[in-house]
């Protein structure tokens, strides 16, 4: 559903009014109560945020901001260093190619994306969305069997751009962040 607008009509590119399709906006941005709990709680640790993740099926790429308009954003080669780093370790690891940069260049222009939102409204830097694996065979509806695979690989490229960003010259606030995030346990 629809996150948010940029000041302007729910919907856009990207999005339907139609609410059987599987880009329907929604009435309103955050008209959904998941959206409303989310968006609270991520507004509440804005200041704590060191990167955002939005995961999404299907076309395997890393998708950089923003994704409502061709803009070019200040930090976009910042993006693309993660986003090759990210995508390589996703390689290295598991075979696995993904493409990256902006969803505008990579697919078209979308309404709505978390990741926007994050980015624009709450200010954090390091936001991306995972269009996750499988290029087109299952689509939406990835079976039961390819769920688990499909999270090893995200992981991978997850793990790798926290470890990247918090240790990167560029974000100096980083370091402390990662070493809360290393003490971590975390199940595979």
């Amino acid at each position: 559903k629809q996150w948010y607008q940029r000041r302007v009509r729910v919907g856009g590119p990207g999005a339907s009014d139609f609410s059987c399709s599987e880009i329907y906006n929604g009435p309103n941005a955050f008209s959904e109560h998941e959206s409303q709990g989310i968006a609270r709680y991520l507004s509440s640790v804005r200041h704590k945020l060191l990167a955002y993740f939005s995961l999404h099926s299907y076309g395997q790429m890393w998708l950089t901001p923003l994704s409502y308009t061709r803009r070019k954003v200040d930090d976009r080669s910042i993006h693309l260093d993660v986003a090759d780093h990210a995508t390589r370790a996703i390689r290295e690891l598991t075979g696995h190619r993904y493409s990256y940069g902006p969803a505008t260049a990579l697919m078209y222009v979308t309404s709505g994306d978390s990741s926007d939102w994050v980015y624009s409204e709450l200010n954090c830097s390091h936001t991306y969305g995972i269009e996750l694996g499988d290029l087109g065979r299952y689509g939406f509806l990835l079976p039961p069997s390819h769920i688990k695979p499909a999270g090893k690989v995200v992981s991978a490229g997850v793990l790798s751009a926290v470890e990247f960003i918090a240790t990167s010259p560029t974000n100096l606030t980083g370091k402390k962040r990662l070493r809360k995030f290393r003490r971590r346990k975390w199940k595979s």
